[in-house]
């Protein structure tokens, strides 16, 4: 799905910095997009997975799949990963200069990420609730007896 904001957000005028080139960033801005229309391992980019863990304030993984398990198949984290891109507040560290600032090089690439979020908003939280929707174990024949 290719929602017109879409268009708009990854069209958006974005700074070459040291370490980024403004190239560099379109193409995690489109990694991103890709991965928020279909949030699976497959779509979860090796560019993506750097620009997270270095400009975004995560933590840092030993490998993508380690992170990947970590922030989308455990419920609370998904919901704490996404919230990050809703509110701007980090998932790890509480603050906002990830995502905002005059001195952070990666703001315009950060907060263009934070706006396809929630645009997607709905749809992300769809596709949680179906990768990773709680499972409630079921109850023993004695369990349910004792606590009917």
């Amino acid at each position: 799905m290719n929602k017109p904001s879409q268009r708009k957000i990854l069209s958006r005028t974005m700074a070459t910095v040291q370490f980024m080139s403004a190239e560099d960033k379109r193409a995690v801005l489109k990694d991103w997009a890709r991965f928020l229309q279909r949030i699976s391992p497959g779509r979860f980019s090796d560019r993506l997975y750097q620009h997270l863990y270095r400009r975004c304030s995560f933590a840092s993984y030993i490998t993508r799949d380690e992170f990947y398990g970590f922030y989308f198949t455990r419920p609370g984290m998904a919901a704490k990963f996404f919230n990050q891109f809703f509110t701007g507040n980090s998932a790890e560290f509480g603050h906002r200069y990830w995502a905002v600032g005059a001195t952070n090089e990666y703001a315009d690439v950060n907060s263009a990420m934070m706006d396809l979020a929630k645009l997607y908003r709905e749809d992300i939280e769809r596709q949680l609730a179906k990768i990773i929707a709680p499972k409630s174990p079921a109850l023993s024949h004695s369990q349910a007896h004792a606590s009917a």
